[in-house]
C-alpha cells in the first residue's frame, strides 16, 4: 500500500509544479489502475471530471467560509471595546455576539466538510461497483468530530463494520484506498505527510490542504493505518472490537501512560460521515456510560495543571521566546486540549467542543 500511494502522491506533486504537462496526472491515474486491477475501472477523462468537480466543491466551501470569517472580523473591529474593562456591559455583549458568530461559522464549516467527505465516499463506493458486503459506517475522529474543522484540516476516520471476514476486509481496504486516491488527486497533500523525503530542488512548497491523516510514523488515523505491519487495517473494526479496545485503555490505571495521550482522546468525539448510524450509536452508548476511575481523574487533573504550565499567552511585547512557539500545537490545539481535559474531569457528555464549553460555563466553572 505504501509504495503505491507514495508514488501517487509524488506524481500529483509533480503535476502541481508542471501544470502544462499531462504526463504526471496520467502517471497518477496509471498508478491507481495498477493497484485497482480489474476491481475498479475508470477512464482518465472520467477521473479528471471527478477531480475537477471535487476541486470546485472544496473551493466553494473555502470561499463561503472566508466570507463568513471576514464578516465576523469586520463586526468585531467595528466595536470600540475597552479590553481592560472586561466586566462592562458592552464588553459582555461584544463577547457573546462574537462567540456566537464564531460558533456558527465553525459549525457551518464542519457541516460543509462532512458533506464534502460524504461525496468522496459515495464516489468511491460507486467506483468500486461491487456491492457492499455488510453494513458499515465511516466515522470521523479528530477535528471533524469535535466540530472544529477548517477547509484545510486533514481527515481522520475509521470504518465500523457489521462483520469481519477476509472478503469484507478486502472490500473495505479497496474502498479506503479509493477514497485516498480521490483525495490525493486534489493535489493538496504535502510530500512529508506521505512520509516522502523532499528531493533536492523539489522543495515541498505545494498547497497544504484537504488530505488524509497520512503515512508518517505518528499518523495513520485512517482505516488502513499508516502502512506499517503493526497498524495494518487498524481502523477497520466491528463495534465490539472498538468497544473492547476503548474500554481496555479507558480503564488503564497507569497515569503515566494516560498523560502521554491515548486512543480514548482520539475517540472522545465521533461523528457519522457515511453509512449506518446504528453502528456508531452502539459504540457511543457504551462510551457515554463509562465513568472515569480515580486514577484517570487524577491524571486529568495533572494534565490540566501541565497544560497551564506549558501554555503562557503573554502579550507579544513580553513574549521573548515567541519565535520558538509552534503555532499548531501551542496555540491552535491548546483550546481543544484544555476543553477535552475539562470534559473528562467533569464527566461531561457532549456532541462537540462548543457544547462542552457551554456546559462548563453553565456549571459555573468557566467565566463569561
Amino acid at each position: 500500500m505504501i509504495p503505491v500511494f507514495q508514488a501517487h502522491t509524488l506524481y500529483n506533486a509533480c503535476a502541481l509544479r508542471d501544470p502544462g504537462s499531462k504526463r504526471w496526472i496520467t502517471e497518477a491515474h496509471r498508478t491507481q489502475c495498477i493497484y485497482w486491477g480489474q476491481r475498479v475501472e475508470i477512464s482518465f477523462e472520467k477521473q479528471q471530471e471527478i477531480t475537477q468537480n471535487l476541486k470546485t466543491q472544496i473551493e466553494t466551501i473555502r470561499f463561503g467560509n472566508r466570507k463568513s470569517l471576514e464578516s465576523v472580523t469586520k463586526l468585531f473591529d467595528s466595536w470600540d471595546c475597552v479590553v481592560e474593562n472586561l466586566d462592562s456591559k458592552k464588553s459582555k455583549i461584544v463577547n457573546n455576539v462574537f462567540v456566537d458568530k464564531m460558533r456558527r461559522v465553525s459549525e457551518s464549516c464542519t457541516a460543509d466538510i462532512r458533506d464534502f467527505t460524504n461525496t468522496i465516499i459515495q464516489r468511491s463506493i460507486d467506483l468500486c461497483k461491487q456491492p457492499q458486503p455488510c453494513k458499515f459506517a465511516a466515522v470521523a475522529m479528530g477535528l471533524l468530530a469535535r466540530g472544529e474543522t477548517t477547509p484545510y484540516s486533514d481527515l481522520e476516520f475509521l470504518f465500523l463494520v457489521e462483520e469481519k471476514t477476509s472478503d469484507n476486509i478486502e472490500y473495505f481496504r479497496l474502498l479506503a484506498m479509493t477514497i485516498y486516491f480521490l483525495i490525493g488527486n486534489l493535489q493538496e497533500t504535502k510530500l512529508k505527510y506521505m512520509n516522502i523525503q523532499e528531493l533536492k530542488g523539489f522543495d515541498d512548497t505545494g498547497k497544504n490542504g484537504f488530505k488524509i491523516d497520512g503515512l508518517q510514523p505518528k499518523a495513520g488515523n485512517i482505516p488502513t493505518g499508516n502502512g506499517r505491519p503493526e497498524q495494518k487495517d487498524k481502523f477497520i473494526l466491528t463495534v465490539s472490537e472498538l468497544i473492547t479496545e476503548y474500554t481496555k485503555i479507558w480503564n488503564n490505571s497507569d497515569a503515566e501512560e494516560f498523560m502521554k495521550g491515548d486512543f480514548t482522546a482520539m475517540l472522545g468525539h465521533t461523528a457519522l460521515l457515511y453509512g449506518d448510524a446504528d453502528l456508531l450509536q452502539q459504540f457511543e452508548s457504551v462510551k457515554h456510560g463509562m465513568t472515569a476511575n480515580i486514577a484517570r481523574r487524577n491524571a486529568n487533573h495533572k494534565m490540566i495543571q501541565q497544560d497551564i504550565l506549558d501554555y503562557d499567552f503573554l502579550p507579544l511585547e513580553t513574549q521573548t521566546v515567541f519565535h520558538r512557539v509552534k503555532l499548531k500545537s501551542a496555540i491552535y490545539r491548546y483550546p481543544s486540549i484544555l476543553i477535552f481535559n475539562l470534559q473528562l474531569t467533569y464527566n461531561i457528555s457532549s456532541r462537540d467542543s462548543w457544547e462542552t464549553l457551554k456546559k462548563i460555563h453553565d456549571m459555573g466553572i468557566l467565566s463569561d
